[in-house]
């Protein structure tokens, strides 16, 4: 694993945004700063889908969360020059059916001119009447925000002291946490004029299972990008008969074509082996032959150094590592297929949750924190006898795609 460099966790800038003053309105000096070009652009509004303070998402709590969500695309994507990042004034109604929601929309005219944000169909543009707007002066278009966050992310001048960047939607500028804010701020001040605030990192983000930047061990958390809601666990790492690497997680998690993050990109979900198996790859991350020991919130890594050689023995003890409930162990009881699943192996016990599916079940080496490959979680089931966990067996996966488990060995 690397450390977390310019991008982090959503949660470690709630605090520091809370305590900031929205700023004067002045000129932005960005004479330095190229012009972000339409693929920029989009490469911006992709990174900020997955690490903005207002992510959005396509499933919605709401009517008025739905059209918050249409008019942004709509206006990021085609007036990306006459309008600054939007937010919601109070996040409440876009939890609830029945209020209304408003939107905060900075508009920037162009010198001497009108603007082309027209009030009157922005409700058209929403698709509903579930938004009231109000309209103010922006400092800077999105375009222009999204040149300082480009710039940023990659400025060689303080790549060294930067800890995070992210764009601040309800008051259009980029924050940037710095362990060096004198250095920074005399940067910013030059390069970015008031479109960018710095704040003082107060130490670095532990990278664990909860956030990780790659590359990724199993059992990490993983979500789809612009989906705030629970996610998955990852698998073991995989390479295919070409030597390329994929991931492998549960098919009930994960649609052809859905990119996956934790911190960082984990990849595409490119093959679902459903119906019949329960068992999806994601290509384009970077795999690290290592799993998570340890808790829901552990840092802690063991290598992955082979795959167990045969069916477990009845009352044979196997772990699991997932990234709702951490590391559990359960007795081995009997394999078979449920439903329309086949391939399985179930461990007595109810020890994992909802966020857990697509982890790594593995066999324990004496001594320590490496393991064996046995299976892909796949969730519970309770029959008259009790409650089981089941998993895929990864020899399967293995034999089906004459792929093989990148390993440290």
């Amino acid at each position: 694993m690397t450390r977390p460099h310019l991008l982090v966790c959503l949660s470690a800038f709630l605090e520091v945004v809370a305590s900031l003053s929205m700023p004067a309105i002045r000129p932005l000096e960005t004479s330095r700063l190229e012009v972000v070009t339409d693929a920029q652009l989009t490469e911006c509004l992709v990174k900020i889908s997955e690490y903005s303070f207002t992510p959005d998402g396509s499933v919605f709590k709401s009517r008025a969360h739905e059209e918050f969500t249409n008019l942004k695309q709509a206006l990021y994507h085609h007036q990306p020059d006459e309008v600054g990042f939007l937010y919601a004034t109070d996040n409440a109604p876009l939890e609830s059916e029945t209020e209304d929601a408003t939107v905060s929309i900075p508009v920037k005219s162009p010198p001497g001119g009108q603007t082309a944000v027209n009030p009157a169909a922005l409700a058209e543009t929403a698709g509903g009447s579930a938004l009231t707007f109000q309209l103010h002066e922006a400092a800077a278009s999105v375009r222009e925000v999204c040149a300082v966050f480009l710039d940023a992310l990659a400025a060689p001048a303080i790549a060294d002291v930067v800890r995070g960047v992210a764009i601040d939607q309800k008051y259009n500028r980029v924050v940037i946490l710095a362990r060096d804010v004198a250095r920074v701020s005399e940067y910013a001040a030059k390069a970015y004029g008031s479109l960018a605030v710095v704040e003082q990192a107060t130490g670095s983000v532990e990278e664990s299972r909860v956030w990780d930047t790659g590359p990724f061990p199993a059992g990490q958390r993983m979500s789809v990008v612009g989906q705030s809601q629970r996610g998955c666990s990852s698998g073991f790492d995989m390479r295919d008969a070409e030597g390329v690497p994929f991931m492998l997680t549960a098919a009930h998690c994960a649609d052809i074509g859905q990119r996956w993050r934790s911190g960082g990109p984990l990849g595409t979900v490119t093959d679902n082996l459903n119906p019949g198996r329960d068992v999806a790859f994601v290509f384009g991350g970077s795999p690290s032959g290592q799993i998570y020991r340890g808790d829901s919130t552990t840092s802690r890594t063991g290598e992955v150094v082979g795959v167990l050689g045969g069916t477990p023995n009845y009352g044979a003890t196997a772990g699991f590592s997932g990234a709702t409930t951490g590391e559990s162990s359960a007795p081995y009881r009997w394999s078979g297929c449920s439903r329309s699943y086949c391939n399985l192996y179930f461990f007595s016990g109810n020890l994992t949750d909802l966020g857990d599916s697509g982890g790594p079940w593995f066999a324990h080496l004496p001594g320590s924190a490496d393991v064996l490959a046995v299976g892909v979680h796949r969730g519970r089931e309770t029959t008259g006898s009790g409650t089981y966990m089941v998993m895929t067996d990864v020899r399967y996966v293995i034999g089906f795609t004459s792929s093989r488990i990148y390993s440290a060995v």
